[in-house]
């Protein structure tokens, strides 16, 4: 696999992950029967998230333009795909902690391990191209 083919595999996958997680949280959140009272480091994550999209949004938007705009997304694009990088970590660490019972399979605990993986690996891999383009 050539490095530009992985690149677009790391944007379509972080694209695809951020754009589920949302739902997926809110289902799950739901579906535990709770009042709907999202606590302030969900909520922080949540517009982590929406703050990823976008920016990766405008930066591929933007990505054959230059000047202030363009440098400022790429900045912003930067930190945050640093923020990510951690809470794709702090997902996986907390998801192999997480002690499952005999009722889940292996392709359930085999996702559990690889989504947040997956989204480190992508995290490092558009932050490395972009700083790499100019």
């Amino acid at each position: 696999m050539t490095l530009d083919k992985l690149y677009k595999f790391s944007v379509r996958s972080y694209l695809i992950i951020l754009g589920l997680t949302i739902p997926i949280y809110l289902l799950l959140y739901g579906a535990s029967g709770h009042e709907f009272n999202v606590p302030p480091e969900d909520l922080i994550w949540i517009v982590t998230v929406i703050g990823a999209l976008v920016l990766m949004t405008l930066y591929l938007i933007q990505s054959k333009k230059e000047g202030l705009g363009y440098n400022t997304i790429r900045i912003l694009l930067g930190l945050i795909l640093v923020v990510t990088f951690y809470g794709g970590l702090k997902a996986f660490l907390f998801i192999y902690k997480f002690k499952f019972g005999d009722d889940v399979g292996f392709f359930i605990r085999g996702l559990s391990y690889t989504v947040p993986l997956l989204l480190s690996a992508s995290s490092i891999i558009i932050f490395i191209e972009l700083i790499k383009r100019k």
